[in-house]
């Protein structure tokens, strides 16, 4: 871990006197690596899994219609059935949240002429959150069933990452420093 930090701070020393206006002399500061030294770099991956305890699926409906307030009525309309059928299927409040709102006008083109705007397409889509992974498939057809038009997942990941990743870090160290032990 101190051979690669030594590393980058070489790297960093030495892009700086590329450039004589940065590269001045400070009184008072020891070089932190001795000229003559050798920099080892050494870089090492660490892994651990877990199993998967949580899900997450991007939902959403889009609607169309002949002005702004008509396509965001429909929107409206269609993603309360689609949340309350969420609800009704057990999804807690707190595991809901707005993802994304859209609005945008719809265009029809011609040749030499400019576009002009036929209606407009709304966009709501939220993201549901579950603890019970093996109720995916329920999810996903509570969705479907409830009109939701654009789904994405589900995703899986893990709710308290910390300690994999916390593990995952000491195993690559302990690799890293194997290797540069090696090679000292």
């Amino acid at each position: 871990m101190r051979l690669a930090t030594l590393a980058l701070v070489a790297t960093g020393l030495s892009s700086l006197t590329a450039f004589p206006v940065v590269a001045q002399t400070v009184p008072g500061i020891a070089p932190m690596i001795p000229a003559e030294g050798t920099v080892l770099d050494i870089t090492a991956e660490g892994r651990t899994t877990r199993v998967p305890d949580l899900a997450t699926i991007r939902a959403g409906v889009v609607t169309q219609g002949a002005t702004a307030a008509q396509a965001l009525t429909a929107n409206g309309g269609a993603m309360e059935k689609v949340i309350a059928a969420l609800r009704k299927a057990g999804v807690q409040p707190r595991d809901l949240a707005t993802a994304s709102v859209q609005l945008s006008p719809q265009y029809r083109y011609q040749d030499n002429q400019p576009p002009v705007i036929t209606g407009y397409q709304a966009t709501n889509s939220v993201s549901i959150r579950f603890r019970d992974i093996a109720r995916s498939g329920t999810i996903l057809d509570t969705l479907v069933a409830q009109g939701a038009n654009q789904i994405d997942g589900p995703n899986l990941s893990v709710d308290q990452p910390d300690a994999a990743l916390d593990e995952a870090r000491t195993d690559a160290v302990k690799k890293a420093r194997a290797r540069a032990e090696l090679y000292a």
